[in-house]
């Protein structure tokens, strides 16, 4: 069993070193005490030791010093530390490039000011991103760069960061299946350097430029949906009817992301005072919709099913801030994101339909239903094709008649076939 920190301070030297491990090839490394010729006591100590294997798929091992067990005050390392340190370094293997040679680098990272590693100018550059885009753009490039960026190339210096070492980053992430991330990560590197080049003056052969030995050509993953228009008036009978017997918010939320058909992370957070009865628009502040949007607010129209749906809503959680309001959110005062999706699956159409999947279908079912075109309906989706000259002119005419028109022939379209609010 792995030691505790409380385990690691009761260790005590031995005549010879030895180690003992606290997880994922981590260890302590207890060294003995010598006795100097004056009499006292010199060496010993106890040290953070990481075995790792080197290159991948070999059996070559090697022996990785992380520093000094002890508080992280004093400049040693305590054990969460030095474990997030490991899977830091191992994250790194698992990219394709030896941590032996990265401490080298490191210790040139803080010679001086004038030494970039990447994390500084990543860092900078999210500076510049927090004043020219908006919160939903920063927190997905704070999220990429955090997450899969930083712990691979953080502490490199910025100007010795090879092609290569961009390519097995992008590869490590195709060769799991992560197509479009592996592409979104690339494009948020390139940006970094460019900042590099074009704000700080360095002159790097920006390494992450796309090549054709990166360009992978893939199909996009949909989101399940029920495209076959026979498999819809089922879905709505047994969504109308709770077959699952699942939570009344929970059920309605489902209902509302049908007749809406905004993202599940649109309209969760969703209050009251978001609402206008008078106008019959809802809006989605722009802060809250995903990077692809136009920038504004959301304004949804609200056909009849959607009002008849929020006011039985209104019935048990008016009096609160949230729409969507539980005791069953996790960390939230609202539903949870995963809720409606867990419904769905709850009521028979696990792997056959999913509460995104809902956008899909009122693009394919509008269509080919309601004979509305593709722009107006993926404009009311708050999305937009950036090609399309409807999402253009977006900002000056909303095409609000349009919409409201489509809005209201979706739901009275869904109320036909069997959807009871």
């Amino acid at each position: 069993m792995p030691l505790s920190d409380s385990d690691i301070k009761g260790l005590l030297p031995k005549e010879k070193v030895y180690r003992k491990s606290v997880g994922n090839n981590l260890y302590v490394e207890v060294r003995p005490q010598t006795i100097k010729k004056d009499g006292s006591k010199g060496g010993g100590g106890k040290y953070f030791t990481w075995f790792y294997r080197y290159p991948l798929g070999t059996t070559k091992g090697h022996w990785y010093s992380i520093g000094t067990y002890g508080r992280d005050s004093e400049g040693r390392w305590s054990l969460k530390r030095a474990r997030d340190e490991r899977n830091r370094l191992e994250s790194l293997r698992k990219q394709g490039q030896d941590p032996k040679f990265l401490k080298s680098e490191e210790k040139e990272s803080h010679r001086g000011n004038n030494a970039y590693t990447f994390r500084k100018v990543a860092d900078e550059w999210m500076g510049y991103q927090r004043s020219a885009n908006r919160d939903t753009t920063v927190r997905d490039y704070n999220n990429k760069l955090n997450s899969q960026i930083l712990p691979v190339f953080g502490n490199k210096l910025i100007k010795n960061i090879t092609k290569e070492e961009c390519f097995n980053f992008k590869k490590s992430h195709q060769e799991r299946g992560k197509m479009a991330q592996a592409d979104k990560l690339q494009r948020v590197l390139k940006q970094v350097f460019d900042y590099a080049n074009e704000v700080l003056g360095m002159d790097i052969d920006n390494p992450a430029v796309e090549s054709r030995f990166t360009k992978i050509k893939y199909k996009e993953k949909h989101h399940p949906a029920l495209l076959n228009w026979v498999d819809v008036p089922p879905f709505l009978k047994d969504l109308s009817d709770n077959k699952c017997g699942g939570e009344w918010v929970t059920n309605n939320a489902v209902k509302l992301l049908l007749l809406t058909f905004v993202r599940v992370r649109e309209i969760l957070p969703s209050e009251w005072s978001e609402i206008d009865w008078k106008k019959k628009v809802w809006t989605i502040p722009a802060e809250r919709m995903k990077g692809d949007g136009m920038g504004n607010d959301h304004l949804i129209p609200m056909s009849a099913p959607i009002i008849e749906v929020l006011e039985q809503l209104q019935s048990l959680n008016g009096s609160s801030r949230c729409i969507f309001e539980t005791v069953r959110g996790r960390n939230t005062s609202h539903l949870g994101f995963d809720a409606p999706t867990r419904h769905i699956r709850n009521l028979g159409y696990g792997g056959k339909l999913v509460a995104h999947g809902f956008r899909r279908m009122a693009a394919t079912h509008g269509q080919e239903k309601l004979g509305f075109s593709y722009d107006i309906i993926n404009l009311q989706s708050g999305r937009g094709d950036k090609k399309s000259k409807v999402r253009k002119a977006y900002n000056a005419a909303q095409f609000m008649p349009e919409r409201t028109d489509f809005m209201n022939q979706w739901g009275d379209l869904l109320v036909a076939n069997g959807l009871k609010i």
